[in-house]
């Protein structure tokens, strides 16, 4: 509608003013871009823009045609229809941004398609939100921060006067409203506003809410700076020396106060707002993401290539997680959704062209092992012309998922992801970083027995992807909470987190409380299912002292006798194990007649027999990382001379211009942590090259040529006891 005023005509009550768009020839200011005047012409699909200065009769929209009379000549920057001739603009206002009218030649209609028109200030880490009552999209940060500096944009001028962004920093990444996450004393909610301002959630006192008339714009990001110290919390905006406000948060006896001057996640809402977060690249690491429900509530840009578009995105969750493609993160439709499922191991993408049509199944993909919460899963996806292709990294490289042809593939320009009623982990357009890896299933991260007796990990989720919500948060729990929810061993609700527990002395195991959105949020107890200890099927170490399981039988077919002694006179052979610390249960009588490894045998686990012609024998337990087949064991230095010489055959070989050979390391005996020495020799001659792994107390990488060094690099603790290092 644009700028107006009251009239002094009694028969006219109101008229918009004369006042001429802004004029911006290489790219748009807002989102709508009502103000570009460039010379662009053509739109998403490549398609020529028609004139504008013409009545257009039939034009189709959705499964209908209507009829959309010339525009006014004030609703182009040009003030003139000759002028604006076949290039992208924006006469209606179209809050997805500039378009201009296209034929279809398939059917000889005339439709309405966007255009490609670029923000003028598209910085990087930019961000669109949408506005939900519960935070469901969260991004880690470094927890050593003690300040934020971001920006605000408002996508359209229309909600000027009541606009407002909201960001949530927190301790956890949980689907709560910001008055929930101040119950849980998890977070706390910063509310900015062209009305009034606050620290909403959180606040120790009453929330002072100062009038920001304005701060936020349709035309420039607005910077400002957040920094918090020892409770206290203060909010900046670039260029004012003033504070908006200086404010406590909550921290006694709740998590923020716990972990004292940290936050670890944030989640910013607000109706359709841009984000420019520039400290996402402060820690030199990619950024995680976790979504918690469905809603799609921030968009990203598809990265742009040479030739089309793309997405190279990570994942890991237990049975749902979805990535949306949308033209315009204002636009519902047409959209683009793939959609994984673990539970009936399949991959679907769909598409919908507006709303009340049908949805289009486009490919269902049956592919295990394409979702784990345990473990990162690589999909590469790319976007040219009425084309998309779809990969997943598979251990012997990438393998096609899709191959797929389809219009609407050429309107995609914006992403989403969310997951179904549970934790979903992502990075975009980069490798996770180290901290963000799943523990592996060893000790304290497993379970030994189905019920988690004692268990001390790190799981925060039960095996359905609920999040568990923290145990201290007694006021957001208290509905559902049993008596003994706080009696922990050697633990408090505080340092207990929100990990599965079993402070009830539940016969169904652990357990947590979790909150789900999907049909309709409820709270509830749910149990973990932890998962079994790793070791309790093979040997991480290749001594296997770490060994667990219930293998009582050895290689050569001898039934394992009883490690208990008690009551008997046991010979000098026994007394080397008469020390229950040694076992992996620390108890010789929990090992039962299980085979273990009690003195580190070189050879592996073991056990006494019953048979009294042979009185003790290896067991047969399997590597939990690569078959015996393929393994060898070393215990004295690789040279010219000697060492154990293996020839490299032609398919072990890495394919490229110099080929190469890969291949897998750990140190056997746990107890004496020691380099290896891998030295390449020719079939004859003196010439010889020599890799020194872990070289100087496992400090060192060294590779030799002919007894000169000639690369030294310091990597610590590069070869790791139990696990195999590529």
């Amino acid at each position: 509608m644009g700028p107006w005023c009251y009239t002094m005509n009694y028969d006219l009550e109101y008229e918009t003013c004369g006042i001429p768009l802004c004029s911006y020839s290489l790219c748009k200011i807002t989102g709508p871009g009502m103000e570009y005047a460039g010379k662009h012409g053509k739109t998403v699909s490549d398609r020529n823009c028609l004139k504008w200065n013409k009545d257009r009769k039939k034009v189709r929209q959705n499964d209908k045609h209507i009829e959309i009379p010339k525009y006014d000549k004030q609703l182009f920057p040009e003030n003139n229809l000759a002028d604006a001739k076949k290039y992208c603009r924006n006469p209606d206002g179209d809050i997805g941004g500039p378009w201009c009218f296209v034929e279809n030649e398939a059917s000889d209609d005339v439709e309405k398609e966007y255009c490609d028109i670029p923000l003028c200030d598209d910085p990087t880490c930019m961000v669109f939100t949408k506005n939900y009552d519960t935070y469901t999209h969260f991004t880690d940060f470094n927890d050593t921060l003690d300040s934020v500096t971001f920006g605000v944009k408002l996508w359209d001028s229309d909600s000027f006067l009541d606009a407002s962004a909201r960001l949530l920093l927190s301790v956890m990444a949980l689907p709560l409203t910001g008055k929930e996450m101040e119950q849980a004393g998890a977070g706390i909610e910063i509310l900015i506003g062209n009305n009034f301002s606050a620290l909403r959630f959180g606040n120790n006192d009453q929330p002072e809410y100062e009038p920001t008339p304005g701060i936020l714009k349709s035309t420039k990001f607005t910077m400002f700076t957040l920094n918090w110290h020892a409770g206290f919390i203060t909010l900046n905006v670039e260029g004012r020396k003033k504070s908006i406000f200086l404010a406590e948060y909550k921290t006694k006896g709740n998590l923020l106060g716990h972990k004292m001057n940290e936050f670890l996640f944030y989640a910013a809402q607000g109706t359709n707002v841009l984000w420019h977060f520039p400290f996402c690249f402060d820690d030199f690491e990619c950024d995680v993401h976790t979504t918690t429900a469905s809603y799609f509530q921030q968009f990203w840009p598809l990265r742009e290539k040479d030739i089309g578009r793309d997405l190279y995105v990570h994942v890991r969750a237990f049975h749902s997680a979805r990535i949306l493609f949308v033209p315009s993160p204002t636009v519902a439709y047409p959209w683009v959704k793939i959609v994984f499922s673990d539970k009936r191991s399949v991959t679907k993408i769909t598409t919908k062209e507006y709303e009340g049509a049908h949805e289009v199944v486009l490919k269902e993909i049956h592919l295990t092992g394409v979702l784990s919460y345990w473990s990162w899963n690589e999909f590469s996806i790319s976007m040219f012309a009425n084309t998309m292709n779809m990969y997943v990294e598979k251990a012997l490289g990438l393998q096609i998922m899709a191959d797929l042809k389809h219009e609407v593939f050429r309107k995609m320009r914006w992403f989403s992801v969310s997951s179904m009623n549970t934790v979903a982990h992502w990075s975009f357009y980069c490798s996770p970083p180290h901290h963000a890896l799943p523990p592996p299933a060893v000790l304290p991260e497993c379970s030994l027995n189905a019920y988690g007796t004692d268990y001390k990990g790190t799981q925060d989720v039960t095996n359905e992807g609920l999040p568990c919500l923290p145990w201290s948060g007694v006021d957001l729990i208290r509905k559902v909470v049993d008596p003994k929810a706080g009696s922990f061993k050697n633990e408090t609700p505080l340092t207990a987190w929100n990990y599965c527990r079993n402070p009830a002395e539940s016969a169904e195991g652990v357990y947590c409380y979790t909150i789900a959105l999907d049909p309709q949020k409820a709270i509830n107890r749910t149990a973990c299912h932890l998962r079994r200890c790793k070791s309790a099927d093979c040997h991480m170490a290749g001594t296997g002292n770490d060994y667990i399981g219930n293998v009582a039988v050895t290689r050569s077919n001898r039934t394992c006798d009883t490690w208990d002694f008690t009551g008997k006179t046991p010979n000098d052979m026994y007394k080397r194990v008469w020390n229950g610390t040694l076992f992996a249960e620390q108890s010789q009588t929990a090992a039962k007649n299980y085979c273990r490894n009690p003195n580190r045998n070189i050879s592996g686990s073991w056990c006494f027999t019953t048979d009294t012609g042979a009185i003790e024998d290896s067991c047969n337990v399997r590597d939990c990382d690569k078959s015996e087949e393929c393994t060898v064991v070393v215990d004295s230095p690789a040279s010219r001379r000697g060492g154990r010489a293996v020839f490299i055959l032609p398919q072990w070989k890495e394919s490229g211009h110099h080929g190469g050979l890969r291949f897998s390391v750990k140190e056997w005996n746990p107890d004496m942590l020691d380099g290896l020495e891998f030295a390449i020799l020719p079939r004859s001659g003196d010439r010889y090259v020599t890799l020194q792994i872990g070289a100087e107390y496992n400090e060192k990488l060294r590779l030799i040529r002919n007894d000169a060094v000639i690369i030294q690099k310091t990597m610590p603790h590069l070869i790791l006891a139990g696990k195999e290092m590529p």
